[in-house]
């Protein structure tokens, strides 16, 4: 696994990369019960090794307010919820 991304969605448990995108990488671990990188950010493919580098980078890149959830505060419900919203879908919605 690379330190945050290649150049391709990448599924966080058996590591194979979509250049299809998101769509098709988030289809793939709903099918295979795989879950994407743990830290990766809520608007672009980019994951980062650790939450803090995850939160830099979408503050610097201004993510937060892309992805709709508007200033960032650390600890936001992006933050949170990210891994677990393509999981369930509608069982879990973003605030």
């Amino acid at each position: 696994m690379a330190l945050y991304y290649d150049e391709y969605y990448e599924c966080g448990t058996c590591e194979k990369e979509f250049p299809a995108g998101r769509h098709a990488r988030d289809e793939h671990c709903r099918a295979k019960r795989h879950s994407p990188p743990k830290f990766e950010c809520d608007t672009c493919c980019r994951w980062f090794g650790d939450e803090k580098a995850r939160h830099q980078h979408m503050s610097d890149k201004n993510h937060f307010y892309q992805s709709g959830f508007g200033s960032g505060s650390y600890g936001s419900v992006s933050t949170v919820c990210s891994p677990l919203c393509f999981l369930f879908g509608s069982l879990v919605t973003r605030l």
